[in-house]
């Protein structure tokens, strides 16, 4: 199984790093987009998570393909699911950044506690911790000893108590955060509403304009939620599960399943995401479609 998931991982790593790279080449040409829109930013932060766990897979497939068996090899097999597995849950942690920063953006004055969170310097730190802690989970791992380089076997307890619950509590902190948003956009607009009973002056143009941006904003916060939960929860359920059945090779088998499908949906879908909500997106896609055609 080893070379057949070598080779789908150097397939999907290749087309992450090309996705992804097209994406934040795109986000660096909007500069000033992104110096108006603290969604982009995030957005951004999260193509450049996802562009580090193209390498980290393009890495891991290539020792699949090696397949030596050495004790050097099984140890970075192993440090290389930890880290993937740090990168996934520092890239939902972006998401729920991505999130308190549409919630904030629904207070006229954003709560100080939000700003703070979801500034750059909370995203990197982020990453750092996150990353850090699973390289410490792979130094305790290996005291032991080492494990066969396939990651059916992340379906251990320590992968279960430091990655998979955590992963369910982030996500569902997210689908809190943005129910609370959809109800306070739904809340502001019933009371734009009254207030053009009472002919209350309002800008009618500057007030579309906000609330068509945030309309795109939500819808695609709200794909990229959807894709979250798809991505999560089969693997964290069926590590719970082979966790309390005792590791059965059936629940083995749909945790490598999901490893390699479900965990990666979300990495793989949110550039197309991008192509379908950002403007700039695919008209800078377009622009290179064509330099691609052929002249007449």
């Amino acid at each position: 199984m080893s070379k057949p998931a070598g080779i789908t991982g150097l397939f999907i790593a290749t087309l992450l790093l090309t996705l992804h790279g097209f994406s934040i080449n795109v986000a660096f040409k909007s500069n000033k987009k992104l110096q108006k829109n603290r969604f982009y930013v995030l957005a951004l932060f999260l193509s450049l998570s996802d562009f580090a766990m193209g390498f980290e897979i393009l890495y891991g497939s290539i020792l699949l393909l090696l397949n030596s068996h050495g004790n050097a090899y099984l140890y970075q097999c192993m440090a290389i699911n930890h880290i993937v597995a740090g990168t996934v849950l520092a890239s939902q942690f972006h998401t729920l950044m991505i999130c308190l920063e549409r919630l904030g953006s629904t207070f006229i004055n954003k709560p100080r506690i939000l700003h703070i969170v979801t500034r750059n310097v909370a995203v990197v730190l982020c990453f750092v911790m996150i990353n850090g802690f699973a390289s410490l989970r792979f130094g305790l791992e290996t005291l032991k000893g080492t494990f066969p380089c396939d990651q059916r076997y992340t379906a251990t307890p320590s992968f279960l108590f430091s990655h998979d619950i955590p992963a369910v509590i982030i996500l569902i902190l997210i689908v809190l955060c943005y129910g609370i948003t959809i109800y306070r956009i739904k809340k502001q607009r019933q009371t734009i509403g009254v207030q053009t009973v009472w002919n209350v002056e309002i800008p009618i143009d500057n007030r579309s304009k906000k609330d068509i941006r945030m309309c795109k904003n939500v819808i695609t916060l709200g794909t990229i939620i959807g894709l979250t939960l798809v991505a999560t929860l089969p693997r964290s359920i069926t590590v719970f599960y082979s966790y309390n059945v005792g590791g059965s090779e059936s629940a083995l088998n749909f945790v490598w399943i999901a490893n390699h499908v479900f965990v990666l949906l979300n990495p793989l879908f949110d550039p197309l995401i991008y192509a379908f909500t950002v403007r700039q997106y695919r008209e800078h896609l377009i622009s290179v479609c064509k330099c691609f055609q052929k002249p007449d």
